[in-house]
């Protein structure tokens, strides 16, 4: 305890050091994964844009982060019934 009282202030900025790097590589891979996400948002707009120049029938595209899957919307020309392809 003797020890403790002696040395309290060093391994309170011990503790402090380790929970700042931790934090700090918390955000770095929180921020490597937002961006992941938003590149594959673009990459998704992208095929939409594309996929439309090249059907007359795409109608919408949808990015889900949660399975990392683009998908897009297209119509069928005479039943208006719609149906997906995920890229």
């Amino acid at each position: 305890m003797e020890w403790f009282k002696n040395n309290w202030f060093k391994v309170g900025i011990l503790l402090v050091g380790i929970l700042v790097v931790t934090l700090y590589f918390q955000v770095a891979k929180v921020k490597e994964r937002n961006n992941y996400f938003s590149k594959r948002h673009v990459e998704c707009v992208n095929i939409y844009k594309f996929e439309s120049e090249k059907w007359s029938n795409v109608n919408a595209f949808e990015y889900n982060s949660a399975k990392d899957k683009c998908t897009i919307e297209y119509l069928r020309n005479s039943t208006e019934e719609r149906f997906y392809k995920d890229f």
